[in-house]
C-alpha cells in the first residue's frame, strides 16, 4: 500500500460542503480511500447528528466517486471516536 500525504484541509464551523472534499481526493494521484478527521472542542467523542448526517453523505458520495471513507474520527483533547470502529460508518 503506497501512503501519500496531502496538506490538511481546514475548515472552521460546521462543514456541510462536501465539494471540497471530493476535490482534494480527486486532484491527488493515486486517492482510492482516505479517512476523515474533526475535533469537538467540547471535549465530547459522541457524534452529532450532523456528523453521523454529513459521514453518511461523503461516503455515498465516495462510492458514486470509485472512492472509500475508511474512516471518519473525531478527535478531542483527550480522546478520539473511530467512526468505524463504533459501526457508525
Amino acid at each position: 500500500m503506497v501512503r501519500r500525504r496531502t496538506a490538511p484541509l481546514r475548515m472552521s464551523g460546521n462543514c456541510r460542503n462536501t465539494t471540497v472534499v471530493f476535490l482534494i481526493a480527486l486532484r491527488t494521484p493515486g486517492t482510492k480511500n482516505f479517512i476523515l478527521a474533526h475535533n469537538h472542542p467540547g471535549g465530547s467523542t459522541t457524534p452529532s447528528a450532523g456528523d453521523r448526517a454529513i459521514t453518511e453523505q461523503i461516503k455515498t458520495g465516495a462510492k458514486f466517486l470509485g472512492l472509500q471513507l475508511i474512516d471518519h474520527y473525531i478527535i478531542t483533547r483527550d480522546n478520539y471516536l473511530p467512526m468505524a470502529d463504533e459501526g457508525l460508518l
